[in-house]
């Protein structure tokens, strides 16, 4: 199974619709329709009910979200530590800082800047 027809399928069961999912993936509609199609083929579940232009999330499709976001969520997670370990990081360490603190550490650096920048322009 590949992890490009997850997000396909995710994208696609979205907004049910293959060409504004091929807009936003940045494939060809054919390319969405075969991801849909081999997903399904891999799984022997039909995601999505055909009508003309129109697709529709079956019961099936319905219940292999969550599974999906899941997955894609589990992948994304795995490759984000794999290259964190790659460039050395060996832990991840999360700070919390009140909105109120950060704007004064940031914003007091970039309006000294700023002030030092109108002050050489008047010169």
């Amino acid at each position: 199974m590949d992890m490009k027809w997850i997000e396909t399928f995710l994208v696609a069961a979205k907004y049910e619709n293959f060409r504004k999912t091929s807009e936003l993936l940045f494939l060809s509609q054919p390319t969405v329709t075969a991801h849909i199609k081999h997903l399904e083929q891999e799984l022997g579940a039909s995601f999505f009910k055909r009508s003309g232009r129109h697709v529709y999330l079956t019961e099936a499709g319905r219940r292999f979200v969550p599974h999906a976001e899941k997955l894609a969520e589990s992948y994304y997670d795995g490759v984000q530590t794999l290259e964190s370990f790659k460039q050395g990081f060996q832990r991840k360490i999360t700070v919390a800082v009140a909105p109120y603190i950060l704007l004064q550490l940031f914003c007091q650096d970039f309006l000294a800047l700023f002030y030092i920048d109108i002050l050489k322009s008047k010169l």
